[in-house]
């Protein structure tokens, strides 16, 4: 079995390993473990295209993608953008006491 490593650029949610991420998975995909170490956390990345977003937001090693420059202005429209989509499952966790936060970053991702 092969498998096609790839890294996100953008916003993501970090969320408690022990969350049962299945039942949202119309919002968001399961991201590898930072590092593909023993992390308590999640990555949970945008299973959609984001509003407003015209980048590419999923690299792989085998694109030939030019370097380009993201802003803070973007970063703080991607994260606006990726908590809209998110709404209701951001809503569960502050409704359920579950500790998970919406940041913007680097994600190593596998599939």
């Amino acid at each position: 079995m092969s498998m096609n490593l790839s890294t996100y650029v953008g916003p993501y949610i970090q969320a408690p390993k022990t969350f049962d991420w299945y039942s949202w998975d119309t919002v968001v995909s399961d991201g590898r473990m930072e590092g593909g170490t023993d992390d308590e956390f999640l990555y949970l990345i945008p299973n959609k295209q984001l509003e407003g977003v015209e980048r590419p937001t999923v690299i792989d090693r085998f694109m030939d993608a030019p370097v380009i420059q993201i802003t803070h202005h973007q970063m703080v429209k991607e994260v606006a953008a990726f908590a809209a989509l998110a709404s209701e499952l951001l809503e569960h966790f502050d409704k359920t006491g579950i500790k998970a936060e919406l940041k913007w970053g680097i994600v190593p991702c596998w599939g």
